[in-house]
C-alpha cells in the first residue's frame, strides 16, 4: 500500500468513527444483542466478577467496557464510544486483507465497510459487532 493510501485508510478510519458516531446519536436505546453485554459489564465494573460464569461464551466486550463503567461512564455511552472506535479501526485489517488479494482494493473496500449499513447501525446501537469485526 503506497503512502497516498495510507493517507486515504486514515481518513476513511476517521470518517467512519464520525459517522458512526453520527448514527449513535439518533439511536435511543441499546441494540437487543448489546443489552447483554451492558449488564455484564456493570457486574464486573462493581465487582462481581462471578457473572463471568453466565456469560462465559462472550465476555469480551463486556470485560472491554467495565472500566469505563468503573469510572462512572453510562453504560449505553461507553458501548456506543467503544464501538465506533472500534468500529473505526477495523477498517484497517479489511483494506489490507483486500490488499492482499488484489493490488490497489484495499482503498475500495475499505470504504465499501464504512458505508455498509449494518455495522454502522450496530455500532450506533452499542453492539460487539465491530470487535468481533475487528478480530476476525
Amino acid at each position: 500500500m503506497n503512502k497516498r493510501d495510507q493517507r486515504v485508510l486514515l481518513w476513511l478510519c476517521c470518517a467512519a468513527i464520525c459517522w458512526r458516531w453520527l448514527v449513535g446519536l439518533r439511536a435511543p436505546l441499546p441494540g437487543v444483542e448489546s443489552c447483554r453485554d451492558l449488564w455484564l459489564a456493570e457486574q464486573l465494573a462493581t465487582g462481581q466478577f462471578a457473572s463471568l460464569a453466565d456469560r462465559a461464551w462472550e465476555p469480551f466486550y463486556g470485560m472491554l467496557l467495565a472500566p469505563a463503567l468503573a469510572l462512572g461512564a453510562s453504560p449505553f455511552a461507553a458501548a456506543q464510544v467503544v464501538a465506533c472506535l472500534l468500529g473505526g479501526l477495523a477498517l484497517v485489517p479489511i483494506a489490507m486483507a483486500a490488499e492482499r488479494l488484489r493490488e490497489g482494493a484495499g482503498v475500495p473496500a475499505a470504504m465499501i465497510a464504512m458505508a455498509a449499513a449494518g455495522p454502522v447501525v450496530a455500532a450506533g446501537a452499542g453492539s460487539a459487532t465491530s470487535m468481533f469485526v475487528l478480530l476476525s
